[in-house]
């Protein structure tokens, strides 16, 4: 990343082109180098170091709730039960997909209301992860259950598995693939959301196409991540 750095201004008046790539390229490794720093911080993190670093947390979900809504979107903002710090890790996930759910409602989904529900407890929160792609699955399940208030009950590679696993665990939050054998991620939704009121669904896609959020919204999904996004603030 140095070296194109170096290279960009020496190029930019030869061969314009070639310094717009470099510097492209350096964007795509900074963030990834990013990512990687992230992620490592997440793992050598504790308690008692949390607060030296900058990510936002749930702290922060009343005045994203306020930008949203000065937006355009409605949102209402709810807290329950005994307020209390969060390891780092899920501070930051909480909020990430808040936002990502709200910019997406924002986005796609026209006029409409949000609500936001943080509810304190004393439990575990419980998960599953659907996707056909088994490394995909077991990076997720990894990065999640690594976490001190999250546990995931189960993995499903098709919407088939996903609603026979919810039934027999009854997650708190469902992580689900769009595109799948069998049934897919829209269709398991729908099916999840209808028997089991209680539990949530994220319907998580590479696909940031207004038909796949529309129909995942109509589904019943309380919220719509990119994989990207997913990875990135995992």
């Amino acid at each position: 990343m140095v070296i194109q750095a170096e290279a960009g201004p020496v190029v930019v008046y030869r061969a314009p082109e070639r310094a717009i790539e470099a510097f492209d390229s350096i964007s795509v490794t900074g963030k990834q180098a990013l990512t990687q720093m992230r992620q490592l911080l997440g793992v050598l993190r504790t308690d008692d170091t949390a607060d030296l670093g900058p990510q936002p947390g749930v702290d922060g979900l009343a005045e994203l709730a306020a930008g949203v809504r000065e937006a355009g979107l409605p949102v209402e903002l709810m807290v329950t039960g005994t307020e209390r710090r969060l390891p780092a890790g899920v501070d930051l996930s909480a909020y990430r997909i808040v936002q990502e759910a709200l910019t997406n409602t924002l986005r796609h989904a026209g006029p409409s209301h949000a609500s936001v529900t943080l509810d304190y407890t004393d439990d575990v929160f419980r998960l599953s992860v659907v996707d056909d792609q088994q490394l995909v699955r077991a990076g997720f399940a990894m990065i999640l259950d690594a976490q001190d208030d999250l546990e995931v009950v189960g993995e499903a590679a098709d919407g088939q598995e996903a609603v026979e696993l919810a039934r027999a665990t009854r997650p708190d939050v469902v992580l689900m693939d769009v595109r799948m054998p069998r049934m897919d991620g829209l269709a398991a939704t729908r099916m999840v959301t209808g028997e089991l009121p209680a539990t949530r669904v994220l319907v998580l896609t590479t696909f940031d196409v207004d038909d796949y959020v529309y129909a995942a919204l109509r589904a019943g999904a309380s919220g719509f991540c990119s994989r990207t996004s997913a990875e990135q603030n995992s």
